[in-house]
């Protein structure tokens, strides 16, 4: 993410705005490239055997977020872009996981001491899911920043500029539901 200038796609975002087609197509570029470690990221972490590629799930975020279309949402700048992007990738891959039949819940409680990694079992991805709801429920903004930083790889200055909101309530925040978390995940 670091090696795609943040100056250049906010330039670009503000020539969309103001009609430059050859902007609009540029950008595309530099998205479909940013965003395609992303996407890697969140398939890296699904469970072994998914059926949903990188690639994939990249063109799903592009249609369902509408980034195909720079000008059709008002984006801020290059986070705003990588945090929608993250929170609807994170969408698309629990609407699959719930419509998937041979899913099944675990109650929170019996999640044995650990917090789901890269290998996640079905039972851990669904923990770690309701666990968010029950974050989300206390605290939206802390259950997005959790999306934000553990789905889509985002530092905390960039969640700061993606939520426009400033580092240190990100960071308060942040350290808000990793203690919710831990207390959940981890009894």
């Amino acid at each position: 993410m670091a090696d795609l200038d943040t100056t250049e796609i906010n330039r670009l975002l503000e020539e969309i705005k103001q009609g430059n087609e050859v902007a609009r197509e540029q950008l595309f570029d530099r998205l479909y490239r940013l965003l395609k470690p992303v996407a890697h990221k969140f398939i890296r972490r699904e469970n072994p055997g998914q059926t949903l590629h990188t690639t994939d799930l990249l063109h799903q975020t592009l249609i369902r977020a509408n980034m195909l279309d720079p000008s059709a949402k008002d984006w801020k700048n290059k986070s705003h872009l990588l945090g929608y992007a993250a929170l609807t990738m994170r969408a698309i891959l629990v609407d699959r996981g719930r419509q998937k039949a041979d899913r099944y819940r675990v109650d929170l409680e019996e999640v044995e001491g650990r917090a789901p990694d890269s290998e996640q079992s079905p039972q851990e991805f669904d923990v770690l899911e309701e666990a968010l709801r029950r974050l989300k429920r206390e605290n939206e903004q802390a259950a997005k920043i959790v999306v934000l930083r553990y789905y889509g790889g985002l530092t905390i200055d960039e969640v700061a500029e993606a939520l426009m909101t400033n580092r240190s309530k990100v960071k308060r925040d942040w350290d808000v539901a990793k203690e919710f978390l831990t207390k959940i995940l981890i009894p």
